[in-house]
């Protein structure tokens, strides 16, 4: 809801994000002795419109003063022009509440849990996509729960009193500052707190950033936090919070080497007990070139991401044993780009602990595509007993789970140190798999990768057009243009998506072998030769490149030209419908989970799957058990077939799928508790879903 009110407030997100801070201290009657005009007749005003039953408490401290004062933008405004604020506040604060997407169903609630978020004027300013740099444009801020954790795994051995120092080099609008605060001063006495806060704020949480702005809203965050552990207390004075701006672009990734040295802020410690971190992600590929050119000279074995070069650059901080836990990509987990990186941290340094958050883990950022996982490194060398604590989150409802219990209560698997070295050594690409069985892993290692076999598979991307727009329409936009000849278009596969079977609606315009294409490509810097054009319109397969819903295969349309979301495999040696059972077998999902745990599949993961050759007997018979599954889809499809009719068809599909998969688990030789480990795991559940 504070997303639906604050673009319903202003398409001023200086402005909204202060009207919020000024709720902020309305809600907890205080009163800032610097604040003035305009800034305190706003906060009057909320305070008698919002939460007249709340005190007033003044706070003349010299902390209040540095921490609020960014909201003296706001001195100039004149009574009538903060009464009209108020009033429009208030207006869209009981629209939102009145909305069918709102779980607090009253503008008093509603009002009253945006006053009590400490953090809500850094949440404000995201949702109101504040100025971008190449360092911010990607970083989503963090949520409490996730937030908690990364504290709670960076500081494990500091939370018994012990002084400590932490650090976030990336620290925004201070959300993972406000919860280091919480954490570490949550179990202490209401007498000791005082002191405790002028421990922390003094000598113990620190933050950089390249954005001024985010930096006022972070200390203004922790004066918040820290007035609401100190309870019903009179304000004392407190250290102003560590903050430091650094020059944009690069931020805190200057503070390496030689350079790293000169360019310190004062105050700021060479080493630290704890980083943590959510840094912004920017692929090398997609970057400027100067930074590009940066991280290649000071960050080689991490260049290949910003957040791959905070990694190096946060270990480079920590004292020796101390801990970084970060936010990743989970791609960092699998794919071939930071494989040397993965290893090297595996090797130099002590993996303690991985958690897969799965999708939806930013309520900021929902849906398939954004996908993390946290893990926590600690700067010592690891000893083969040491444990590694991993877990896999699926979704809406195991957050909801770790929400109510706090992530770090949460029962977690282990594996050895020695035990995941020889894990992640067996399986192609060296991904961090920790679940994955010992059993399975060894199948790498055991038959060749489909990339080994060329001479009997070809695996190949699809055409890139430039511009489908000009050049693919649907059929029925085919049928309804008079100028065009439908002689001019051949069916084309865009995208993969369906099981078993499936007809394109979509056609390619195709005159004099793609010439107007191949111009147009060349244009565009592209080449003249179109990615595998040698098996356009002969029988193949193809995959879903975004697997929203699991892996699967298809046939590809018949007499088609595939795109490059159609990527496709051929062969000749093979029946056609074996590889399309296999593909779709348990087995195989299975294992494109270890060696892509995201949705995005790439034309490599398939390259690295490892290939036994079949027996005749079972060729044919997956062969026949797939071409049934095809004809299913395709009536299903095509024939219009009643409920009862569908059912009974999809249900018979269902007990195809778990025959093939039967076979290509015995072709392996799979123990019954490596098919349980396969068939239970959600990723493969995710792919078993019913046709129709």
């Amino acid at each position: 809801m504070l997303n639906r009110l604050a673009v319903g407030l202003s398409p001023d997100a200086g402005l909204v994000t202060m009207l919020i801070s000024l709720l902020n201290l309305a809600h907890r009657g205080l009163q800032p002795a610097g604040l003035k005009g305009g800034a305190s007749i706003l906060l009057e005003m909320m305070r008698s419109r919002f939460f007249p039953g709340v005190a007033i408490i003044p706070d003349a401290t010299a902390f209040a003063q540095h921490c609020c004062d960014f909201l003296n933008q706001l001195a100039a405004l004149e009574e009538g022009r903060c009464l009209a604020l108020v009033e429009e506040l208030e207006g869209q604060l009981r629209r939102c509440a009145a909305s069918k997407r709102s779980k607090i169903r009253t503008p008093e609630a509603l009002t009253a849990a945006i006053g009590g978020d400490a953090l809500a004027a850094g949440w404000t300013r995201e949702f109101l996509n504040a100025p971008e740099n190449s360092l911010s444009k990607t970083q989503f801020f963090t949520p409490a729960w996730i937030a908690t954790y990364l504290c709670e795994e960076a500081l494990v051995d500091k939370l018994d009193g012990s002084p400590f120092s932490i650090l976030d080099p990336a620290c925004g609008a201070g959300h993972l500052l406000v919860q280091a605060l919480n954490v570490a001063a949550a179990d202490v006495a209401a007498a000791d707190r005082p002191a405790k806060l002028q421990e922390l704020l003094g000598q113990s949480i620190f933050g950089l950033d390249v954005d001024r702005e985010l930096l006022q809203l972070a200390a203004f965050s922790l004066y918040l936090t820290a007035r609401d552990l100190l309870g019903a207390r009179a304000p004392i004075e407190l250290p102003q919070p560590n903050l430091f701006c650094l020059k944009a672009p690069l931020g805190s990734l200057i503070l390496t080497g030689e350079r790293g040295t000169q360019d310190r802020p004062e105050g700021l410690p060479t080493s630290f007990d704890g980083v943590i971190m959510n840094p912004p992600y920017l692929s090398t590929r997609t970057m400027d070139d100067t930074t590009a050119a940066f991280l290649k000279e000071h960050y080689p074995s991490s260049s290949g991401d910003l957040y791959t070069a905070f990694m190096q650059l946060a270990m480079s901080f920590l004292k020796e044993g101390g801990r970084l836990s970060t936010i990743v990509q989970q791609s960092f987990l699998s794919i071939t780009r930071y494989r040397a990186f993965r290893l090297e941290l595996l090797q130099n340094h002590t993996l303690t602990a991985c958690v897969q958050l799965g999708t939806g883990a930013f309520p900021s950022r929902p849906g398939e595509k954004v996908n993390n996982a946290v893990i926590t490194v600690q700067k010592k060398k690891a000893r083969d007993d040491d444990q590694i604590a991993f877990q896999r989150l699926q979704g809406k409802s195991d957050h909801i789970d770790v929400i109510a219990s706090r992530l770090s209560a949460q029962s977690k698997s282990t594996i050895s140190y020695g035990r995941a070295r020889s894990l992640i050594t067996s399986i192609a690409g060296q991904p961090f798999a920790f679940h994955c069985p010992q059993e399975i892993a060894s199948i790498f290692s055991n038959y060749p990768c489909l990339a080994d076999l060329s001479a009997d598979f070809v695996l190949t991307n699809g055409l890139f057009t430039c511009d489908n727009k000009r050049f693919v329409k649907s059929a029925a936009e085919l049928a309804g243009l008079v100028q065009e000849s439908p002689a001019d278009y051949v069916p084309y596969d865009k995208g993969g998506g369906q099981k078993w079977y499936h007809e394109t609606d979509y056609r390619l315009r195709w005159v004099n072998n793609g010439e107007e294409i191949r111009r147009f490509r060349v244009e565009r810097g592209q080449s003249r030769r179109l990615p595998g054009e040698a098996f356009y319109f002969k029988p193949g397969l193809t995959y879903s490149y975004i697997g929203t819903s699991g892996f699967c295969a298809r046939l590809l349309s018949e007499g088609a030209i595939f795109d490059i979301a159609s990527s496709a495999l051929f062969t000749e040696r093979y029946h056609l419908l074996y590889m399309l059972g296999w593909l779709n077998s348990a087995l195989v999902a299975y294992l494109l989970s270890i060696l892509n745990p995201t949705i995005n599949f790439q034309i490599g993961d398939l390259r690295k799957l490892p290939f036994k050759t079949p027996s005749a007997e079972l060729e044919n018979k997956v062969a026949k058990l797939a071409e049934e599954a095809v004809a299913i889809a395709r009536s299903l499809k095509t024939s219009g077939l009643s409920q009862s009719a569908a059912r009974t068809a999809s249900e018979r599909e269902q007990a195809l799928q778990a025959e093939i998969d039967e076979l290509i688990f015995a072709h392996y030789g799979l123990s019954k508790a490596a098919q349980k480990a396969v068939l239970s795991d959600p990723w493969v559940q995710k792919s078993r879903r019913p046709l129709g």
